[in-house]
């Protein structure tokens, strides 16, 4: 007689589907309402929080309202003006380019210092006679402050002079302080440019 071995027969087994794993959400992009500089002392840009926020031990913020003429100066070069005030000041900035404002966090050590470096990026426009003109165009290379008058205001205020090529105009970039005194003495060279001319 024959055997007959009668196996039992294994239950199917069941696979679990496993759920498909969320598609990389891509970052959102940027549409340039609000500009970081970059992170600042260790904290992330959520780290910081929302305006007014003050739970950073030490830290204060301070919103600075920008002019037209500031604001494009901040948004020009890639914005490598921010990180270098970013990085003079050590405080952390943020361009609000909708509400023409700068936001700054920091000590108020840092925060006089981002004023200050705003400051030297703005200023006043002053119309010049042709002959005042003439002369800061003509000793605008020279560095001795003897013999050039643009080298010798921007030595006694601290203001950088850009003369304006297009227009009888020049620009008196820095503190307020410093470029009332820069005017002054731009006047003072007109009236000597008048007196020669007589």
């Amino acid at each position: 007689s024959s055997w007959l071995c009668c196996a039992t027969p294994r239950a199917p087994r069941h696979t679990v589907a496993r759920p498909p794993c969320p598609p990389t959400m891509a970052p959102e992009p940027c549409h340039g309402l609000d500009i970081w500089a970059s992170s600042f002392d260790g904290f992330s840009d959520a780290g910081i929080g929302s305006v007014g926020d003050m739970s950073i031990t030490g830290t204060n913020m301070v919103e600075i309202a920008l002019d037209d003429d500031l604001l494009g100066a901040l948004c020009r070069r890639s914005r490598r003006r921010l990180r270098d005030i970013q990085h003079g000041s050590q405080a952390a900035i943020k361009l609000d380019r909708v509400r023409k404002l700068l936001r700054v966090w920091g000590t108020e050590a840092s925060i006089q210092i981002v004023r200050k470096q705003l400051a030297s990026l703005s200023g006043p426009r002053k119309p010049v006679s042709a002959e005042v003109w003439a002369e800061l165009m003509r000793t605008r290379t020279i560095q001795d402050p003897k013999h050039a008058v643009v080298s010798r205001v921007q030595q006694e205020t601290g203001c950088r002079v850009h003369i304006e090529r297009s227009r009888r105009e020049v620009r008196l970039f820095g503190p307020a302080p410093g470029a009332a005194v820069a005017a002054r003495r731009i006047d003072e060279l007109a009236r000597e440019c008048s007196a020669e001319a007589v």
